[in-house]
């Protein structure tokens, strides 16, 4: 199996078996796919369980290759703390995850993963979506590229209600 099928299937069995998905965990190589399949245990996990299991996911997502990748996979590791009740653990991933974002070159990646956590904080409170747009107004110049336009344009989007923020798990 690949480790994106590795992941779908852990998707799946997440819900109702924690321990079996966690094991499948162990054959993911890629660290973008374990993150987010560590993410969907952390999201059925029990309250003692959640902290674990999002400091597991967000030091897998820092052995991806890249600080896009490093801080684009993070979204999945919030959405599943904001749904578990931990808010405020979910706030500070997030920014901890915008930070290094901001950072990220070229600047069309930087907008894709900046829209990326835009979008996972719309699982949160849109009261922080809207603090977080008005970061990424600095960060995606939208007269510099195409996908920064695209990003802000998007998220404006979300945040006029003319449409919704993407769901992480299925």
């Amino acid at each position: 199996m690949t480790d994106t099928q590795l992941r779908d299937k852990v998707f799946k069995l997440a819900k109702t078996n924690i321990r079996d998905a966690y094991l499948i965990i162990k054959k993911i190589k890629q660290p973008w796919f374990k993150t987010q399949a560590l993410a969907a245990i952390l999201r059925y996990s029990d309250n003692i369980n959640v902290l674990k299991m999002a400091k597991e996911a967000r030091n897998t997502a820092y052995e991806c290759d890249d600080d896009y990748k490093k801080s684009c996979v993070r979204a999945w590791e919030i959405v599943a703390l904001a749904e578990c009740g931990f808010k405020n653990e979910s706030i500070k991933s997030l920014n901890e995850a915008v930070d290094l974002a901001s950072r990220v070159q070229p600047l069309s990646s930087r907008c894709e993963s900046l829209f990326q956590l835009f979008s996972a904080s719309c699982h949160i409170d849109m009261k922080v979506s809207e603090k977080l747009y008005e970061r990424m107004q600095s960060f995606c110049p939208i007269e510099e590229h195409w996908r920064a336009k695209r990003a802000m344009k998007n998220a404006n989007e979300i945040l006029e209600g003319k449409t919704v923020a993407r769901e992480y798990f299925w």
